[in-house]
This record gives C-alpha cells, structure tokens and sequence, in this order.
C-alpha cells in the first residue's frame, strides 16, 4: 500500500496542467477548454509573468503527502488586463486541478481571484513562448498594440538578421 501510495505520489508532483480533468459545463464531457474569448473577458486579470520562487505550503496536516499547495511568487512583466503590479503570489493546489509552474519561466496567464489569484488549467495560460498565437489574439480581442513578437520568443532562441 505505501508502493501505491509513494507512486501516485510521484506521479502527481509533476503533474502537468494538461493532466487536468476540465468538465465541460454543458455536456458533462471531459476534455474541455474555456472558449478564449470568455476567458479574456471573465479573466480579472491577464499578464506575462516570470516565476521568481515557489513555496510548497502545509495547510493541512492530516494530508498524507504533507505539501497541500504551492505558492509561486511572479514577477508582472507586463499587465495586459487588470490592475498593474509589479509582483504578485498565485495559488496553486496541489492536485490534478492544481497549476504547476517553474522558477525562471515566463508565461501568459489568465489569473482568476477569490481568496487567492490562482490559475485554471482548464483554459489557455501557458509557457510564454508556446503562446505566440493566443498572445496576439488577446491583443487583438483587448485593443492592445501588438507586441507577441517581442514578448513570446523562444528561451535561447537567436534572432537571425539578413546580411545586407
């Protein structure tokens, strides 16, 4: 039993946000993403981030793993929609619901409010540089310049310039 227990364990600490079980809210099926537009306007806050430090957290001690949820201290690197900040804590349950980031990463997030800022696996927050498409789409939807260019570029990507 503690095998079982110690592999699902593993199984679920990196556990990726696509691992997710988004239940589509009108049929009942699983596999669901929120639509981007109703995510761009239910979304109080939208933001590219950069993950400076996480804090595995202990809110409940009967919990047998002992970590309940990960805090993620972010740097704001640009605010797209919502009150600018310049850093900000998200929330992040330790389970299939849960979003796991990494330190030194940036992302485009879609940040939901209640007692925490938090994020929903279940619509399109992702990797920076996996979000070029979705970025630009948010600016078009948002009225804002576009910048997905500058801002989505691969990590360690070299910008390539013509020869003249």
């Amino acid at each position: 039993m503690k095998k079982v227990i110690l592999f699902l364990a593993c199984l679920f600490a990196g556990a990726h946000p696509g691992w997710a079980v988004c239940i589509d809210p009108q049929t009942g099926i699983s596999g669901y993403q929120i639509p981007l537009n109703e995510e761009i306007s239910a979304a109080p806050r939208i933001a590219i981030v950069q993950i400076l430090k996480e804090k595995a957290l202990s809110e409940d001690a009967s919990d047998p793993i002992g970590v309940t949820a990960h805090l993620y201290t972010a740097q704001v690197l640009r605010q797209l929609k919502g009150t600018p900040l310049k850093t900000i804590e998200l929330h992040s349950e330790n389970t299939s619901g849960g979003y796991p980031m990494d330190v030194g990463e940036k992302y485009l997030l879609f940040i939901s409010e209640n007692e925490h800022l938090w994020i929903d696996n279940c619509g399109h927050s992702a990797l920076l540089w996996q979000s070029r498409a979705t970025l630009r789409q948010v600016e078009k939807k948002l009225g804002i310049q576009n910048h997905a260019g500058k801002d989505a570029r691969r990590p360690g990507r070299v910008n390539r310039i013509k020869a003249l």
